[in-house]
């Protein structure tokens, strides 16, 4: 790990170094060539704050790929929405939210939800328990009933059910959290996850979407270890489908 940060560091400096070398260079030719000193001073000024610019701009590009992020929307609302998140699932859908609510956002998710479980997708959800003392909290924090998002809650909890009834299938898993909400998320395949974040004293819509890819490092991993950490302590939901 020290090794890699290390040829990390040092294959930028060794940018800069060569951006600011070819910067000098510039600057001598037209020092050389140039009749107007002043001229010359500037045309390689400009070259030099150009490339330095560009240096810049991979310097973040790299930092931004390091993290995985292939894409940032400034509002829930400018994200794709649900249809088009999961339209293109093939494994699986792993859901972490508080209620689900916001994820059927329209009847066409639900009747695309029924094609995908049809065709082998699976689907897992993570919501909020509704007894938790962490739902009292977020939901006052937020501005919100407690007992509005208790009936969201079960009303998910019920669609699910029917979907699961109408499928006949156990491609449908729904599990309960009692921890703090932090995160909603949206993991298709194992591949790519639509992260957003509930902000204090603010709804998550108000907060920015991440659009991040599975590696090594960045911010899928650490994320999609916290659902798989949730899952795995948290109390299952009996469907009662069949």
């Amino acid at each position: 790990m020290r090794d890699d940060i290390f040829q990390r560091v040092l294959k930028e400096f060794t940018l800069f170094f060569i951006t600011a070398l070819i910067g000098s260079i510039i600057y001598v030719i037209l020092e050389l060539s140039a009749s107007n000193k002043i001229y010359s001073i500037l045309i390689s000024s400009i070259t030099v704050v150009i490339l330095f610019t560009i240096l810049i701009y991979y310097f973040f590009k790299k930092r931004e790929k390091l993290l995985g992020i292939i894409n940032v929307f400034q509002r829930f609302d400018d994200a794709p929405s649900t249809f088009e998140i999961i339209k293109g699932a093939q494994i699986n859908v792993e859901f972490m939210g508080i209620s689900a609510r916001t994820f059927f956002e329209s009847e066409e998710v639900e009747e695309l939800m029924k094609k995908k479980i049809r065709e082998g997708v699976c689907f897992k959800f993570l919501v909020l328990e509704p007894s938790s003392k962490y739902l009292e909290i977020k939901a006052q924090d937020e501005g919100d009933d407690p007992e509005a998002w208790k009936h969201d809650i079960n009303g998910s909890i019920r669609r699910l059910n029917r979907i699961k009834k109408e499928t006949k299938t156990n491609r449908i898993e729904i599990r309960k959290y009692d921890f703090l909400p932090i995160w909603r998320t949206i993991f298709i395949d194992n591949k790519i996850g639509y992260i957003t974040y509930y902000p204090h004293g603010h709804r998550a819509k108000h907060a920015p979407v991440f659009v991040v890819t599975h590696g090594e490092t960045g911010l899928y991993t650490p994320i999609h270890r916290t659902f798989l950490h949730y899952w795995e302590r948290s109390a299952e939901e009996v469907l009662h489908g069949e």
